[in-house]
């Protein structure tokens, strides 16, 4: 995996910009108390996905901020706004931590990156279960729509070879090709093809594919479709209920994901960026929110595996933008790259913590 990773929404920095949870949370904790948020006073909200092990991370932001954050999102690390007044009136200052999930990303990616692609064959694989249940369904179609498309150069003319089973859809869902980018069309608007059959249909390759996939006199099966050469025709949602969320974020921005090298990682970044610019909208326009000192932060909590003799897994969190609001309701965002800026600027060191031992046994924390 690469330094950083580009996608239609922007480039996701990678390397260098990641925090131990035991390094990011008082480093939190004093960029808030900076932002104007009292200390002990606030209120704390996360919006963590299901298939994580949040146990650290919760308890860590504990310890640091005095207070248990509420769990105000969705199962797929969706934000749930239904009860943005419960959770937005328990305090005039508010933290809300919003953060996708991916397992098992090198070490060596996140603090000193590498050059070439962004996952190396037999590289490190991400994964999270509930990103892996939300692309199920378009994975599956685009690795059988890979078996149905084949390239190769016949008496110096450029073919595309596709299976009919994949041109003769009739509207059904399913993965569909974007004949236009892929097919040379005759002057009258049709597609020109050289050869047909029950079977498949060879067509005239558009101009524009690049020479490299009609490299060798061999036909030549596709490896991968560029996420402009085909959509995904879906007439009814492919996930659970309560997965629907992040399938609404990601579904305009399935090709790109299911043809990325690493699509796990890929639908984590799209997913919490627009997550990100949805809810500063809400938090803009949201009643609960005026007159409130608010922090909001989403990025990626990157879990490593559970090694021996760990009671918890170490997570690391990867920021992507932060939203601050004072109580006058005046705003600022903060890009990934001035918001670990600042990060890296606060304070590791945070006097405010409580004392978790005398919390369980007493039922709160001693004055400091």
């Amino acid at each position: 995996m690469s330094a950083f990773s580009r996608n239609p929404l922007g480039v996701f920095r990678i390397e260098g910009m990641s925090l131990d949870y035991s390094d990011f949370v008082p480093r939190l904790c004093n960029f808030c108390h900076s932002a104007g948020l009292a200390r002990r006073k606030l209120s704390l909200g996360t919006a963590f996905c299901a298939d994580q092990d949040q146990g650290r991370a919760a308890l860590l932001l504990t310890k640091h901020f005095g207070a248990y954050p509420i769990e105000i999102g969705n199962e797929d690390a969706t934000l749930d706004f239904r009860d943005a007044d419960k959770w937005m009136g328990r305090s005039n200052d508010i933290v809300l931590l919003q953060a996708g999930h991916v397992l098992n990303i090198s070490t060596t990616t996140l603090h000193a990156g590498s050059s070439g692609s962004r996952t190396e064959p037999g590289g490190p694989a991400t994964g999270c279960g509930t990103l892996s249940r939300v692309l199920a369904w378009y994975l599956r179609e685009y690795q059988d729509a890979l078996s149905h498309v084949r390239f190769h150069l016949e008496h110096g003319r450029r073919l595309v070879e596709i299976d009919t089973v994949l041109l003769e859809r009739n509207g059904r869902d399913g993965l569909c090709l974007s004949l236009d980018r892929l097919v040379e069309k005759a002057p009258s608007g049709s597609f020109q093809t050289n050869f047909e059959s029950d079977l498949k249909v060879t067509f005239l390759a558009n101009i524009a594919l690049p020479a490299k996939l009609f490299e060798g006199q061999n036909t030549r099966a596709c490896k991968v479709l560029d996420p402009e050469w085909f959509s995904f025709n879906t007439s009814e949602s492919k996930v659970e209920m309560a997965l629907k969320c992040a399938e609404v974020n990601l579904r305009d921005q399935m090709p790109y994901i299911v043809s990325a090298q690493d699509p796990l990682f890929t639908a984590a970044e799209i997913n919490i960026q627009k997550e990100f610019d949805a809810n500063t909208q809400r938090i803009r326009v949201s009643s609960a929110a005026k007159g409130k000192r608010l922090v909001y932060l989403a990025g990626i909590n990157v879990e490593a595996p559970y090694r021996g003799g760990k009671f918890l897994s170490e997570t690391e969190f990867l920021p992507w933008q932060v939203y601050i609001q004072d109580d006058e309701g005046k705003c600022e965002v903060l890009n990934q790259v001035t918001l670990m800026r600042r990060l890296r600027e606060a304070s590791p060191v945070n006097p405010d913590t409580i004392n978790l031992d005398k919390v369980l046994q007493q039922g709160e924390p001693d004055d400091q």
